[in-house]
């Protein structure tokens, strides 16, 4: 047992955008100072029943949305304040807090360096103002890229940029500028989604459901004049090849970190070491409402309404729902799917640690037929997605829900 992740939603954003699957509150004010209370009160709950020393280690805290840059700096250092008093963070954690461009000034930076936060997730999407219209973004481009110069200029040296593919309208020329943006302002880490009509995919209905991590596909608008499946192609071959150019390594499917060394040889310390607990199957507490946590034996989520979560944490109730004692079948059919969201893909011997049995020897029935057909590759003790399947990797995932694991 290892120490946990760390993850607090803040649901509160000042527009709701056309793609977002999210829990969000669009309330101000009053609500807002009222909800850090609860996830305050949920903090100390979690801190003092934790009685395992691993269980109250944390490494790692992500800070999600929602927009928690929507919310003053000195709401959020007071949560992690509360954090540090309840749990034992580790001195090298990793601390993540998302924002968005246009509700970011040097009051939160500072109060986000106090805080101890490292590392910091903006919301980019595009550096194309037509599209950040369309998506009903509330920044400009321009705004974008002061907001990633001001956060360099205030001591962060760990950067990530959200950027969506495949918009409606998006040709491969037209994506040409945001890599020509990237160049230029070098964050240390890409998250790449692709923009897509299908809002309830299985990789889409699998995140939602045990994790807080970002879905790969989202929402478009209707009516969008959406990139057919050649031009998709395109876009993302492009996208691949060009941050490749600019020293980033893949390691998960919508995931890109900076090379390190001068040697561009991979593993890089920048990636999402939070990400990569929901990855590998590793405990995290999800806090504030609609979070998810995967504590073994249970997982489950929060209360998805704001006041209802309010409401719990205020009159002393629990806001968990939808508890789950996870079997072994379905923790194997998690641990294939997320595993091999991973460039590297499943190592066979650590996933039969966690499973208790011979990894190499589930799915079978499954993974021989992929195999076949060229859409897996296995080698040695790893098996991981071929490098053609990474854009149709959710029909892979499909077929790995709700099969049979184990052997009879």
């Amino acid at each position: 047992m290892g120490p946990i992740g760390l993850y607090i939603h803040i649901p509160f954003c000042a527009a709701h955008c056309s793609y977002c699957h999210f829990v969000i509150d669009l309330a101000r004010g009053e609500v807002q100072g009222r909800y850090v209370e609860a996830v305050e009160m949920e903090i100390e709950h979690w801190g003092s029943r934790l009685s395992h020393p691993d269980r109250r280690r944390v490494d790692t805290l992500y800070i999600g949305g929602g927009t928690p840059s929507w919310i003053p700096g000195s709401a959020i250092e007071k949560i992690i304040q509360t954090v540090r008093n309840c749990f034992a963070v580790d001195e090298g954690a990793e601390i993540t807090v998302e924002v968005n461009p246009d509700s970011l000034d040097a009051v939160k930076i500072r109060h986000y360096q106090e805080a101890g936060i490292n590392r910091v997730s903006l919301g980019v999407q595009s550096f194309h103002d037509e599209e950040l219209k369309r998506l009903g973004r509330t920044h400009h481009a321009a705004e974008a890229e002061s907001a990633i110069q001001q956060v360099r200029q205030g001591g962060f040296d760990n950067i990530s940029v959200d950027l969506l593919a495949g918009l409606p309208g998006q040709t491969v020329s037209h994506w040409e500028r945001n890599f020509e943006r990237l160049a230029a302002l070098q964050p240390e880490h890409v998250s790449l989604y692709l923009f897509d009509e299908d809002e309830e995919s299985v990789l889409g209905r699998k995140i939602l459901r045990q994790a807080s991590g970002p879905v790969e596909k989202m929402k478009p608008r209707p009516g969008g004049n959406l990139p057919d499946e050649e031009e998709l192609r395109r876009i993302y071959d492009f996208a691949l090849c060009e941050l490749d150019r600019l020293g980033y390594e893949q390691y998960e499917i919508s995931n890109f970190a900076r090379r390190t060394n001068p040697t561009n040889t991979p593993r890089s310390s920048l990636r999402s070491r939070h990400n990569l607990k929901y990855w590998n199957m590793e405990p995290y507490l999800g806090l504030g409402c609609a979070a998810h946590s995967f504590l073994l034996p249970r997982r489950w989520h929060n209360e998805n309404s704001t006041e209802g979560y309010i409401q719990a944490l205020f009159s002393e109730n629990d806001p968990r729902r939808e508890i789950e004692e996870i079997t072994p079948a379905r923790l194997a059919e998690d641990a294939f799917i997320f595993g091999l969201r991973q460039i590297d893909g499943i190592q066979y011997r650590s996933l039969s640690d966690l499973l208790g049995r011979e990894a190499g020897t589930l799915f079978r029935p499954i993974i021989n037929p992929l195999l076949a057909e060229g859409w897996l590759i296995e080698q040695g003790d790893t098996l991981r997605l071929a490098p053609k399947t990474l854009l149709v990797s959710n029909e892979i995932f499909g077929r790995f829900l709700d099969a049979v694991p184990l052997e009879t």
